[in-house]
């Protein structure tokens, strides 16, 4: 009887962990994400957290307005778990020989992603997926090695720590960008516009 106790208490605490875990999909916009450890001290950054505005109408009633949903190109999106995503301004990129991924008639740019992880556990980066809108089409992934672009990186990325890395794309219209990312399986996708 006493050994069932245990093995129903067992059973309770994985599936307890195993939910909490999943409860990582959620975050919010920010304008800027924090800083790892391992940031080059060349570069400064702080965290603004983005509150709640309260408005006031004429009856005693008070509404509460949340934080934008989307961020905009250089902001960051943090996560509920702590880890931040900053996907930098698009810069003109002129694609190698050796490029894979470049369909004629696309303009081209290159982001610099940031991942923060201030999570109590490594983050799996090689999981990570960004798409882009452009006008009302779908982007092209360029990978060119040549020019440093070959995807997310595949090192974990230690708590506390960041990792940057550069993606580019052919787009119809670099003046509207629409990027989606999703840091992996069990988060939810952030935007960023532009």
């Amino acid at each position: 009887m006493k050994r069932l106790l245990v093995m129903k208490i067992a059973v309770t605490a994985v599936v307890l962990a195993t939910l909490a875990a999943c409860g990582t999909a959620g975050g919010k916009a920010t304008a800027t994400a924090p800083t790892g450890v391992n940031r080059p001290t060349t570069t400064s950054a702080t965290t603004t957290t983005v509150a709640p505005t309260t408005t006031t109408t004429a009856s005693p009633t008070t509404t509460t307005e949340a934080p934008p949903v989307n961020s905009k190109l250089g902001e960051a999106f943090t996560y509920n778990n702590g880890l931040a995503v900053t996907v930098g301004q698009p810069s003109p990129y002129t694609p190698s020989h050796s490029q894979s991924g470049a369909s004629p008639g696309d303009k081209y740019v290159v982001f610099t992603i940031t991942v923060i992880n201030k999570t109590a556990t490594n983050y799996e980066p090689g999981s990570f997926r960004a798409t882009v809108q452009s006008a009302n089409v779908e982007g092209n992934s360029v990978y060119d090695s040549a020019n440093g672009i070959g995807g997310s990186p595949t090192t974990l990325v230690l708590p506390g720590r960041e990792s940057k890395f550069k993606l580019a794309f052919g787009v119809a219209d670099p003046k509207d960008l629409v990027v989606q990312v999703t840091p992996g399986y069990s988060y939810k996708p952030a935007i960023f516009t532009s």
